[in-house]
């Protein structure tokens, strides 16, 4: 029960955020779904056995971080530059929307991170929670014709890290680089770890979308 529970949840969530990644970077969905679908029902077991071994429990989310790069370049021919932003952006908005949403439901509910963590059915739901915010901004991005169009998507496309793209890549890796540090440091104390990461992708958010804004004025001109 608790896998077929974990398992479900982790997929449709996983699912939802891929669907709102590809949506912000202008991808077609049409088409793509098996894609996503298979994709997403492979990390969620990925996410499943990882949390299973305590020394990298904390680790999951950039173990499916990395995978999901190699993913998103061999099946949307995305190159490997871009991928690596698309993905880092995927993840700063999961880990920023999680952390509001946990924030939000111990202040009226007083539903904690050790109850979400050690119950599975609420981990279910909180994830449910998380899936319909990913579609409902996925939803908002497409109607609203938001979005960048700078990712190329052809892998012959000549990538140089350089000027914006530079800012970028630092910017996701600052972000990244600090809260996998921080899950190793509090590898013991989850709920620290979570509200750490959080805050560190919340701040990173603004400052990646003000650079891909402007990545993609230049893209532009």
């Amino acid at each position: 029960m608790s896998y077929a529970l974990f398992i479900a949840g982790s997929t449709v969530e996983y699912l939802s955020l891929f669907i709102f990644m590809l949506v912000l970077f202008r991808f077609e969905l049409r088409g793509n779904y098996v894609y996503i679908a298979l994709v997403s029902f492979i990390m969620s077991h990925v996410s499943f056995f990882t949390r299973m071994v305590p020394e990298i429990g904390a680790g999951s989310s950039y173990i499916q971080f990395a995978l999901s790069i190699v993913v998103l370049t061999v099946l949307f021919r995305v190159p490997l530059l871009y991928s690596l932003l698309m993905n880092g952006a995927a993840l700063v908005f999961g880990f920023a929307v999680q952390g509001i949403i946990f924030l939000t439901l111990y202040m009226m509910i007083n539903i904690s991170l050790a109850d979400v963590q050690n119950n599975m059915l609420t981990g279910a739901l909180t994830q449910l929670l998380s899936a319909v915010v990913f579609l409902a901004a996925s939803w908002t991005v497409r109607t609203n014709n938001l979005g960048f169009d700078y990712v190329p998507t052809s892998l012959r496309h000549n990538t140089h890290v350089r000027g914006t793209n530079a800012v970028m890549v630092v910017v996701i890796g600052i972000g990244i680089s600090t809260a996998a540090i921080s899950s190793v440091v509090f590898r013991n104390q989850y709920e620290s770890y979570v509200v750490l990461a959080s805050i560190i992708f919340m701040a990173t958010l603004p400052v990646f979308l003000y650079y891909s804004l402007r990545r993609d004025r230049e893209q532009k001109e």
